[in-house]
Protein backbone atom coordinates (compact mmCIF):
# COMPACT_ATOMS: atom_id res chain seq x y z
CA UNK A 1 0.00 0.00 0.00
CA UNK A 2 1.39 3.46 -0.88
CA UNK A 3 2.57 5.65 2.00
CA UNK A 4 2.25 9.45 1.77
CA UNK A 5 5.63 11.21 1.88
CA UNK A 6 5.18 14.86 0.92
CA UNK A 7 2.87 17.18 -1.04
CA UNK A 8 4.91 16.96 -4.23
CA UNK A 9 5.28 20.65 -4.97
CA UNK A 10 8.57 20.81 -3.09
CA UNK A 11 11.08 17.99 -3.40
CA UNK A 12 13.82 17.29 -0.84
CA UNK A 13 17.22 17.64 -2.51
CA UNK A 14 20.69 16.81 -1.19
CA UNK A 15 22.86 19.59 -2.59
CA UNK A 16 26.09 18.40 -4.19
CA UNK A 17 27.30 22.01 -4.27
CA UNK A 18 26.08 25.29 -2.77
CA UNK A 19 22.74 26.36 -4.24
CA UNK A 20 21.48 29.94 -4.07
CA UNK A 21 17.82 30.91 -3.75
CA UNK A 22 16.21 31.15 -7.18
CA UNK A 23 18.70 28.81 -8.83
CA UNK A 24 17.29 26.37 -11.40
CA UNK A 25 18.50 22.82 -10.75
CA UNK A 26 18.20 19.99 -13.28
CA UNK A 27 16.79 16.82 -11.73
CA UNK A 28 17.66 14.24 -14.39
CA UNK A 29 14.49 12.74 -15.87
CA UNK A 30 12.19 14.40 -13.28
CA UNK A 31 12.58 17.90 -14.74
CA UNK A 32 13.77 20.96 -12.85
CA UNK A 33 13.45 22.44 -9.40
CA UNK A 34 13.91 25.99 -8.21
CA UNK A 35 15.42 26.69 -4.80
CA UNK A 36 13.31 28.88 -2.51
CA UNK A 37 16.26 29.32 -0.15
CA UNK A 38 20.02 28.89 -0.15
CA UNK A 39 21.11 25.28 0.38
CA UNK A 40 24.67 24.54 1.51
CA UNK A 41 26.62 21.71 -0.12
CA UNK A 42 25.85 18.42 1.60
CA UNK A 43 22.63 19.74 3.15
CA UNK A 44 19.07 18.75 2.30
CA UNK A 45 16.80 21.56 1.19
CA UNK A 46 13.62 22.05 -0.78
CA UNK A 47 13.37 22.56 -4.53
CA UNK A 48 10.02 23.71 -5.84
CA UNK A 49 9.00 21.48 -8.75
CA UNK A 50 5.53 22.91 -9.39
CA UNK A 51 4.00 26.35 -9.62
CA UNK A 52 4.06 29.37 -11.91
CA UNK A 53 7.25 31.42 -12.10
CA UNK A 54 7.99 34.76 -13.73
CA UNK A 55 11.18 34.11 -15.69
CA UNK A 56 13.49 36.83 -17.08
CA UNK A 57 13.16 37.17 -20.86
CA UNK A 58 15.62 40.01 -21.64
CA UNK A 59 15.80 39.11 -25.35
CA UNK A 60 12.00 39.62 -25.57
CA UNK A 61 11.63 36.14 -27.11
CA UNK A 62 8.08 35.42 -28.28
CA UNK A 63 6.35 32.46 -26.60
CA UNK A 64 2.85 31.32 -27.47
CA UNK A 65 0.67 30.14 -24.61
CA UNK A 66 1.57 26.48 -24.05
CA UNK A 67 4.95 26.74 -25.79
CA UNK A 68 7.79 25.12 -23.86
CA UNK A 69 10.18 27.64 -22.31
CA UNK A 70 13.85 26.76 -21.99
CA UNK A 71 16.39 28.05 -19.44
CA UNK A 72 19.90 29.35 -20.16
CA UNK A 73 21.62 29.00 -16.78
CA UNK A 74 24.82 30.81 -17.77
CA UNK A 75 22.88 33.93 -18.77
CA UNK A 76 19.96 33.45 -16.35
CA UNK A 77 17.24 33.89 -18.96
CA UNK A 78 14.41 32.23 -20.87
CA UNK A 79 15.23 30.74 -24.27
CA UNK A 80 13.44 28.63 -26.86
CA UNK A 81 12.75 25.01 -25.92
CA UNK A 82 15.83 22.83 -26.26
CA UNK A 83 18.17 25.82 -26.62
CA UNK A 84 19.30 26.06 -23.00
CA UNK A 85 20.37 23.88 -20.12
CA UNK A 86 16.84 22.75 -19.26
CA UNK A 87 13.27 23.03 -20.44
CA UNK A 88 11.19 24.56 -17.64
CA UNK A 89 7.63 23.95 -18.81
CA UNK A 90 4.88 25.67 -20.80
CA UNK A 91 4.26 29.41 -20.98
CA UNK A 92 1.01 30.20 -19.15
CA UNK A 93 0.08 33.21 -21.25
CA UNK A 94 0.67 34.58 -24.71
CA UNK A 95 3.71 36.74 -25.43
CA UNK A 96 3.43 40.42 -24.54
CA UNK A 97 5.98 42.47 -26.49
CA UNK A 98 8.33 44.44 -24.27
CA UNK A 99 7.35 42.71 -21.00
CA UNK A 100 10.81 41.07 -20.72
CA UNK A 101 9.38 38.21 -18.64
CA UNK A 102 7.54 34.99 -19.44
CA UNK A 103 5.30 33.16 -16.99
CA UNK A 104 6.11 29.45 -16.86
CA UNK A 105 4.33 26.51 -15.25
CA UNK A 106 6.85 24.13 -13.70
CA UNK A 107 5.33 20.72 -14.05
CA UNK A 108 8.02 18.10 -14.22
CA UNK A 109 9.06 18.76 -17.81
CA UNK A 110 12.18 16.92 -18.91
CA UNK A 111 15.41 18.73 -18.11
Amino acid sequence: MPTYLQAGTVLDHNAGADIVAGEVIGLDSIGVGIADNDIAAGEIGGLRIAGVYSVPNPDDTAFARGATVGWDGANQKAVAAGAGDHDLGPATQAYVAGSLVVHVLLNGSNS
